[in-house]
């Protein structure tokens, strides 16, 4: 027998397991890097934490191709982001 449930996870204590992307060669002169764990994966979306003037904020983005132990941001940070 197999089920599914919707849950209330308003505290973001639930998180679906991580998959693994393999990524396909394409050549980028500027692409944005970040430490592959500092993407998170929420129940409907990728995300990372900013400081921004002393304070956290979630950001919302969308992961690219993984390499090693970095992820491409494809969208969703701005270079030069903490």
């Amino acid at each position: 027998m197999r089920l599914k449930a919707t849950f209330q996870n308003d505290d973001r204590r639930l998180i679906p397991p991580v998959r693994k992307r393999r990524a396909h060669a394409r050549n980028t002169d500027r692409a944005l890097v970040v430490p592959s764990q500092a993407v998170q994966i929420g129940q409907d979306k990728s995300f990372v934490y900013v400081s921004v003037d002393g304070t956290v904020e979630m950001r919302v983005v969308q992961p690219g191709a993984v390499a090693d132990t970095m992820t491409v941001i494809e969208d969703g940070l701005k270079p030069g982001s903490r």
